[in-house]
């Protein structure tokens, strides 16, 4: 963190789990949809981040067990 090009979110789930991903921007605006509401099995998982402007934005993975929010940076290419 930061990313220029490609980035991706890795999940590694040690219960099964329904899980949603989205991104949103600093204003809470949802601008990707990563993975929608899915019963998920046990095991890892990889998602890619899609390709925005640069800029702050957050993931948020929300599951049975509760949300988990990370910050990621996409930066500009020079």
């Amino acid at each position: 963190n930061p990313y220029v090009s490609k980035a991706t979110l890795d999940i590694d789930l040690t219960k099964a789990t329904s899980l949603s991903v989205e991104m949103t921007d600093e204003l809470g605006r949802v601008v990707a949809v990563l993975l929608p509401r899915r019963n998920l099995s046990t095991g890892f998982y990889r998602l890619e981040l899609p390709s925005l402007e640069p800029g702050v934005y957050l993931v948020h993975c929300n599951s049975s067990e509760g949300t988990e929010v990370r910050k990621v940076v996409k930066a500009a290419q020079n």
